[in-house]
């Protein structure tokens, strides 16, 4: 079994990465546990430690998800790179959604109708990693389309459970997940198949 140790910005982020790696991997062949930040600041500073605690507690992999905001990613990279440099464990992977983890959601307009029971399907962004702020976006897109209300801390995981993995794969920061997901997996389990 992959035992996968997210380290991320908070629950919600958790929750979407959660549910991604539900439709890369069959059903019962992870299991996670995770520390957050509640913000970057905290999850700089303690990502090395908290990747540790996560080894000791039995994960085999640890996954960083760190929104790219208005940081460069190079800078971000590297900084992130150099915290975890020989951390251990069988991988690891840093994961900078641009310029926040709602751009991938934004990536499927059925998942979004779905979770807000919309009567069509909203028109979505062409390049969601293209905007600035996907997470208001994502709030006026739904707004605009029935007068709901989005909560990214109530609805992310719900879209991410919704979202089918061929949208998701359109964002160029989201391809390698699914990459890492299947180089970690054995192969006897790999030949088993996935979901999404």
């Amino acid at each position: 079994m992959i035992r996968l140790g997210f380290i991320a910005e908070d629950m919600s982020d958790v929750g979407v990465m959660r549910e991604i790696t539900g439709k890369v991997l069959p059903a019962g062949s992870f299991g996670t546990r995770h520390f957050v930040g509640q913000g970057c600041g905290r999850l700089k500073r303690k990502c090395r430690v908290w990747a540790e605690q996560l080894l000791q507690k039995g994960c085999t992999h640890i996954v960083v998800v760190h929104d790219l905001d208005d940081e460069i990613e190079k800078d971000l990279r590297h900084l992130l790179e150099r915290a975890m440099k020989g951390v251990g464990g069988k991988g690891a992977l840093i994961l900078i959604p641009i310029y926040e983890i709602e751009a991938w959601l934004l990536t499927d307009g059925m998942a979004i109708k779905e979770v807000f029971s919309l009567q069509k399907e909203p028109k979505i962004p062409k390049n969601p990693e293209s905007i600035s702020d996907p997470k208001g976006s994502l709030e006026e897109l739904v707004w605009r389309a029935q007068k709901k209300r989005y909560i990214n801390t109530v609805h992310n995981e719900s879209i991410a459970a919704a979202a089918r993995l061929s949208q998701l794969e359109q964002c160029i920061s989201f391809r390698p997940y699914p990459e890492f997901l299947r180089k970690a997996l054995p192969k006897k389990a790999r030949a088993a198949g996935s979901r999404g």
